[in-house]
């Protein structure tokens, strides 16, 4: 990045590096005032799931569960990082090392914006202040989640990706590798891919070779994953978790909501069926079906429940994709640090649900600024990312910002159809943020003209 002068230059440094200090006392000071307590940094069944694996690779008992039983259910990207860290340290002081990683968040903001919109400092600034107090960085920084650590090398994807787009291709490989890394944390990177070599394709010169290079960037890191999976189970595929993620989360609640039952019954019974489907596929095959081939049938029998019931699998997934896009982080805290949380039924209003955030119970009086925090800056972004769709459509400056950012926004949450919330909106935030702030801008620039 080039500046104007040596004090600029010198000044920018400085604002940075403040930044990343800045960034990394809040969310030490968050970790150790609450993340760091009990069962406050654990994802329900998620954090269980990665303990084992870590516990598994320190004992040399390869990539399982169980030893002996190889798995393909999670990505190996978060427990390969964790597992040495843990040895070293233990699990609070290997969370301390993702919180270190995780302050640099703010950096890479301000740098993606940069990339994408090289003449707006304003908004890289103030993406990148915001970025260092946001309830979802803060909070997920010392989680046991892979979220934090995949967002960082997805923003380093995207520096390298825009850059390209604005013609400078020089780093298409690293770019490739970074995003072949996120893939093994979050099973997110082949489709983050397919639309990165499209927009390559329809924007950039010299295209087949800059296609090709991200290409190899990213196979250099996910095939021997691949293969070892095409070796255990005869298929090319990243991991298993969406059979049952899709019968748990899209084919349950088409049958609550046809059937007019219980959530819990409702998941019995599809459950039931897939353990039919599979007895059923092994007598035809005489022999146990694996990991991979189960993960199909659970697969093929949520599709047939789309099939079947397209307008209440259309409800779902609409309900799904908004409680992404407006769920708020402090969810889980509120769930974390309120012994007395309520059991919702189908008859419970949405104003109830919101009052317990308006009027949050916790047991920490801290953590109630925290939770109005990330009120303020849900509705903000959620607004502002509506004024950048606006501005892209009568400002030709910023159209093309918009055709880079919002396709993969859009790609984000639309991959949350079965089952949304905040958590699941991490990838996307940071570009939220850049195309949120962008928006706040560009409508104080109207409003000044305006009223000139």
């Amino acid at each position: 990045m080039m500046f104007k002068n040596k004090s600029s230059n010198k000044a920018v440094t400085l604002f940075l590096i403040g930044l990343v200090f800045f960034s990394l006392m809040v969310r030490l000071l968050f970790f150790f005032s609450f993340t760091r307590y009990g069962s406050n940094a654990w994802i329900p069944f998620d954090s269980e799931q990665y303990f084992q694996l870590i516990n598994n690779i320190c004992a040399s008992n390869g990539f399982c569960f169980e030893p002996g039983i190889p798995q393909a259910y999670r990505l190996p990207g978060y427990p390969l990082f964790l597992a040495p860290l843990y040895v070293f340290f233990g699990l609070q002081g290997a969370l301390v090392v993702q919180i270190v990683i995780a302050s640099f968040v703010p950096l890479l903001i301000f740098y993606v914006s940069r990339s994408v919109l090289p003449q707006m400092w304003s908004v890289a600034i103030i993406a990148a202040c915001v970025a260092s107090i946001h309830p979802g960085f803060v909070l997920y920084s010392g989680m046991f989640a892979t979220e934090l650590l995949a967002v960082v090398m997805l923003l380093i994807f995207f520096i390298l990706l825009f850059r390209a787009l604005q013609g400078q291709a020089s780093s298409l490989l690293c770019a490739g590798i970074a995003l072949g890394v996120a893939s093994l944390m979050r099973p997110v990177g082949h489709y983050v891919l397919a639309l990165a070599l499209a927009l390559l394709l329809i924007t950039c010169h010299e295209k087949l070779w800059r296609v090709a290079t991200v290409c190899v960037g990213w196979l250099i890191v996910v095939m021997p994953w691949l293969a070892r999976n095409y070796l255990l189970y005869g298929a090319l595929f990243f991991h298993t978790l969406p059979g049952l993620h899709f019968l748990q989360y899209l084919a349950a609640p088409i049958v609550e909501q046809r059937d007019h039952c219980l959530y819990l019954k409702a998941r019995s019974q599809v459950l039931a069926q897939w353990e039919t489907a599979i007895r059923h596929e092994e007598s035809v095959q005489q022999r146990a079906l694996n990991e991979y081939e189960k993960c199909c049938c659970g697969q093929h029998l949520a599709t047939t429940y789309v099939l079947q019931h397209p307008w209440l699998a259309c409800k779902h997934v609409c309900r799904e994709l908004f409680k992404t896009c407006a769920g708020l982080y402090s969810a889980i805290i509120l769930l974390a640090d309120n012994a007395a949380w309520p059991a919702y039924t189908a008859s419970t209003s949405w104003w109830t649900k919101i009052q317990r955030f308006l009027i949050p119970q916790v047991k920490r009086p801290f953590l109630i600024p925290y939770i109005y925090l990330d009120i303020l800056v849900t509705i903000l972004s959620l607004v502002g990312l509506f004024l950048f769709v606006l501005a892209g459509a009568f400002d030709g400056a910023l159209r093309a910002a918009v055709i880079q950012l919002l396709p993969f926004i859009v790609l984000f949450i639309g991959l949350t159809l079965a089952y949304g919330g905040a958590r699941l909106r991490m990838p996307a935030e940071p570009l939220i943020l850049i195309s949120a702030v962008c928006g706040w801008c560009w409508l104080y620039k109207k409003i000044q003209m305006w009223c000139v």
